[in-house]
């Protein structure tokens, strides 16, 4: 009788999660079918240009998912144990050590953006807009780590509600930047800034690390 039971009370709690869990994918999703909608419409040369990116991108998204799902295992050790001082530092401390492993793949991935689109085809616009947005992928990559850290570490506790409003919040804005830049294209002077994005950003999360020491300068 066991196997047909219809326990009513642990199916709503499972829902109460479950369903703002599903909410904030499907955001995620309805996103990307919205921008591959966009890039459908500018022709098969953006389309192939966004595959190839999606490919050699996915290749960094791969490691933040992993320290997510860890993540979210700890955090729900940590939780049932009711050790929550160590819940709180365990997504802090998996947060910056994903930022290092991410700004130093996305590093190599960004400054040798045409290299590695050179393998996979040999059309100079394909290239060169691939590049482009690689470059621009270093900071969505670093975000990106953030939500997926933070996000799985809400779920374990239990929150899920709070993810799924910040997705749509995030899928409002992104929709917005996708119609803005699709009408106003991004200037030159923000496509040579990208450039210097990538050690920029890996300077910062590195040298202080390297040179401060209880708040002050370490040499």
């Amino acid at each position: 009788h066991a196997y047909f039971s219809f326990p009513l009370r642990e199916i709503r709690r499972i829902l109460r999660i479950g369903l703002p869990s599903a909410g904030e994918n499907i955001c995620w999703w309805l996103a990307f079918i919205v921008v591959t909608a966009f890039i459908a419409r500018m022709g098969p040369m953006a389309l192939s240009t966004q595959a190839y990116v999606m490919q050699v991108g996915m290749w960094v998204v791969v490691f933040g998912m992993s320290l997510g799902f860890a993540t979210e295992i700890l955090i729900g050790h940590l939780v049932g144990a009711g050790d929550f001082e160590a819940t709180y530092e365990a997504p802090l401390r998996t947060v910056r050590t994903g930022l290092l492993v991410v700004a130093v793949l996305m590093s190599v991935v960004a400054l040798g953006a045409p290299r590695i689109l050179g393998l996979f085809t040999r059309d100079a616009s394909i290239i060169a807009g691939g590049a482009l947005l690689l470059r621009m992928g270093f900071v969505l990559e670093l975000g990106r780590l953030f939500n997926l850290v933070l996000v799985m570490a809400l779920r374990a506790t239990g929150d899920a509600r709070f993810p799924l409003i910040m997705g749509v919040v995030t899928f409002a804005i992104r929709l917005s930047m996708i119609v803005l830049l699709g009408r106003v294209g991004v200037p030159a002077l923000v496509q040579r800034a990208l450039r210097f994005v990538p050690p920029a950003v890996l300077s910062a999360i590195i040298l202080p690390d390297l040179l401060l020491k209880d708040g002050q300068l370490f040499l």
